[in-house]
């Protein structure tokens, strides 16, 4: 949910503009601090592999939306 929020609502932030690599790092942050709040959960575990499924998915939903968004912007200038 945060993900989608930070990718569909450039203003979710305020005017801060986000760029695709800084967006990654932010996302990447949030990923290993769920995982590491897990340790204090009981019944549950951290695993390098959630992390690695996590930066999967902000690398796809990342490459994504910028695929989108260029073909999107494309359409408007034709």
């Amino acid at each position: 949910m945060v993900y989608t929020k930070l990718l569909t609502q450039p203003s979710f932030l305020g005017s801060f503009s986000f760029k695709s690599d800084r967006l990654f790092l932010i996302l990447f942050i949030y990923g290993v601090f769920i995982e590491f709040t897990q340790l204090f959960i009981p019944g549950r575990y951290c695993d390098w592999k959630d992390v690695l499924a996590d930066v999967i998915g902000i690398f796809c939903g990342l490459a994504s939306f910028l695929l989108f968004s260029t073909v999107k912007h494309k359409d408007k200038e034709t």
